[in-house]
């Protein structure tokens, strides 16, 4: 099985649903491609009437036998409401629910348009496989605050953090000297995640955004 992405590149500067624009610098969909195909992929369907969601496991061809799906919610300013975690297994070439999560008692609390559900699955060894968040409404209905995103340079890695949720987070890509990998990362409070710059350089322009610019 496969998937193709039409189309790659602009030819032109122009709204289209090309993943390059016409320098040839990523879109924020470019990265958001290849994670929607990682092997290993959790997701999950929430229900706000019943005030639970369901989380689902998807497994393509990867070569880990067992792993942990990490669940956190987390109200939009910053704080931890629950959280846990679970050993799964994770064969290949399989889709199955895995677990289904009530959290009627904290929606009730604090409505739909205030709380995200993160979903981090991780090898035996504690590495992050793939992560994911869901909402019990749309995105642009959700009372994001503008979060405090710090970026730290070790090398050829950059180090991102927020201090509250800060979704489809990115750094400008290097006007010259290299690129960053895997630039759109979902930021969750207290778990710093890490962007890789190929080749080596140093990273001047150091200006996040997220989701909340947008709008």
């Amino acid at each position: 099985m496969g998937a193709i992405n039409w189309m790659l590149n602009d030819v032109w500067p122009g709204v289209t649903n090309a993943t390059l624009d016409y320098l040839d610098s990523p879109k924020v969909a470019h990265d958001l491609h290849r994670q929607c195909m990682n092997p290993v992929l959790a997701n999950g369907k929430t229900d706000a009437k019943r005030g639970a969601v369901e989380i689902h496991l998807t497994c393509d061809c990867h070569p880990y036998q067992r792993g942990v799906l990490r669940w956190t919610l987390v109200h939009v300013d910053g704080r931890t409401l629950a959280a846990g975690e679970r050993q799964v297994e994770l064969p290949q070439f399989q889709s199955r629910r895995i677990m289904e999560l009530e959290l009627r008692a904290q929606i009730a609390a604090f409505g739909v348009r205030n709380l995200l559900l993160f979903l981090e699955t991780l090898d035996g060894h504690g590495v992050l496989l793939g992560d994911n968040v869901l909402a019990w409404c749309p995105w642009t209905h959700l009372n994001l605050q503008p979060a405090a995103i710090a970026v730290r340079q070790h090398g050829n890695r950059v180090e991102i953090s927020a201090d509250k949720p800060a979704l489809w987070a990115w750094l400008p890509q290097p006007q010259a000297g290299g690129m960053l990998q895997d630039n759109v990362v979902h930021l969750r409070p207290g778990l710093a995640r890490m962007l890789v710059l190929s080749p080596p350089d140093e990273y001047r322009e150091l200006t996040p955004k997220s989701l909340k610019d947008t709008y």
